[in-house]
């Protein structure tokens, strides 16, 4: 189930930054809306003053996200699930845990709403707020990996010069 767990977490991350990035190459090319991404929410808030970042710098770290979850993915499925990174466990696990279960409560009210809509029953407010958890848990459970991850690197790459 871990295994699933990280898996969603690069999954959740790499889908709405893909259209992101095509939204700002469509903004790029003179279409102005915009669709906040994970990592515009992220920002704001982390930092209470409205930060404005050109599109161009906005779809570049978009495609490192996107790069870096396709290569975990690929790493992931190359692997064959053997193991999972030691930066996943901790606090990282315990943020995609609650990304993941909330997830499977959207879907599971999504599916009892539908079904009750049909029969002339509710909206679908309580799938919907069944989403706040993953929409904060899962982009800083990705964060804590990949910072871990380079801070690990970063201690090798120090070691060995």
């Amino acid at each position: 189930m871990k295994e699933l767990q990280y898996l969603f977490v690069y999954i959740w991350i790499a889908i709405p930054s893909t259209i992101q990035i095509g939204v700002n190459i469509l903004y790029g090319m003179g279409y102005h809306y915009s669709i906040p991404s994970t990592l515009e929410l992220i920002l704001r808030a982390c930092v209470p003053i409205s930060i404005v970042i050109p599109w161009l710098a906005r779809t570049f770290l978009l495609l490192l996200i996107v790069i870096i979850s396709l290569y975990r993915i690929f790493v992931f499925i190359k692997t064959i699930r053997k193991s999972l990174p030691q930066e996943y466990f901790g606090v990282a696990c315990i943020f995609s845990k609650i990304g993941f279960y909330s997830f499977l409560t959207f879907l599971f009210l999504l599916i009892a709403t539908i079904l009750l809509t049909s029969s002339g029953g509710s909206s679908g407010v309580p799938a919907a707020l069944s989403l706040i958890p993953a929409i904060i848990c899962t982009p800083i459970s990705f964060f804590i990996i990949e910072f871990k991850t380079f801070k690990k690197a970063w201690k090798m790459k120090n070691i060995k010069s």
